[in-house]
């Protein structure tokens, strides 16, 4: 017997006051009708201003933000701000002050992990922020002190990335020095006013070369339409299951092609239901290997977010 499944339960909130402004967002966050909706929104007015709650629209739906604004429109932000991962996990908290960051936030992982952790006065960077990769070791440090940022970043190796500085606008000034993985050289450049006014590499072995490799996004094999001739390929839908209301079902995956070219740290970021959300992360872990990216001449980490759409027939 084939199991009818409702896209999303929201008799739950037909309790809430008139007051409450109610609203169903697709995966984009693009305002919605509740057949095509993952996320799920209300907003109440309270003492200390509005205050908006999000929910990811699947089995349980969990908490996704949880945040006060001081307009009903919520465009600008005002006091404690909650954000979750689709597990209930946090995500990322810290405080606003009229729509700017303020005082110290803290941002983690998907497994747990701690993510970055930095200190904000009136939306800028202030102090010493320190982020780390999800196995736990260090990632960046950005040192802020007389109106720069001084940053340094590793590979999850534990060898340097690179180390230079930025203004507070984020425009590199001053030496810049960029590493392979392998520890050697990959780049000195030299930047004034976030211009690049000269510039050497270096091949993995350290020896001088003329050019750089071009920077680039890393790539499937093939470029987009193989990547989506896999993904269609792979993609099966469940066949116990129907949707009902609808004809769509979408889960979206995040995930990080490393500097070989392989998949890894990829999770649900906006889930459906758990058989879906499986066969949508089993596909993307079993990806064949990609051309890794680039960014001043040597292969670096590349973060990618991927929709994959469950469609049914509909004459089933």
């Amino acid at each position: 017997m084939r199991l009818l499944f409702f896209l999303v339960s929201v008799l739950s909130f037909s309790q809430l006051s008139s007051q409450t402004i109610k609203k169903f967002y697709d995966y984009k966050w693009h305002e919605t009708d509740a057949a095509h909706a993952r996320f799920y929104s209300t907003v109440e007015k309270t003492d200390s201003g509005w205050t908006r709650t999000d929910y990811f629209l699947h089995e349980t739906n969990n908490v996704q933000m949880i945040g006060t604004y001081m307009d009903s429109s919520c465009k600008t932000e005002n006091g404690m701000f909650y954000y979750f991962h689709q597990d209930k996990r946090p995500e990322y908290f810290g405080k606003y002050s009229n729509g700017k960051k303020q005082g110290l936030w803290l941002s983690y992982y998907y497994n747990g992990m701690m993510s970055d952790s930095s200190y904000y006065v009136n939306g800028q960077l202030s102090g010493i922020s320190i982020s780390w990769y999800p196995n736990g070791s260090i990632k960046d440090s950005t040192s802020v002190t007389d109106g720069f940022q001084t940053v340094v970043s590793w590979f999850d190796n534990g060898q340097l990335s690179s180390a230079g500085r930025y203004t507070m606008e984020n425009k590199p000034i001053g030496k810049w020095v960029f590493y392979h993985k392998n520890g050697k050289v990959a780049a000195r450049k030299l930047f004034e006013k976030g211009i690049e006014k000269s510039s050497q590499y270096f091949d993995e072995t350290g020896i001088p070369v003329e050019t750089s490799i071009k920077d680039h996004e890393a790539e499937f094999p093939g470029g987009v339409n193989k990547w989506v001739a896999y993904l269609g390929k792979k993609l099966y839908f469940p066949d116990q299951y129907t949707l009902v209301n609808s004809d769509e079902a979408v889960v979206v995956i995040q995930f990080t092609i490393n500097e070989e070219g392989k998949v890894e740290n990829a999770f649900v970021r906006t889930p459906f239901y758990t058989p879906f959300n499986k066969i949508a992360l089993k596909i993307i872990q079993s990806s064949p290997k990609w051309e890794p990216a680039v960014y001043n001449n040597r292969k670096v980490k590349f973060n990618f977010t991927q929709s994959v759409s469950f469609k049914q027939d509909v004459d089933e």
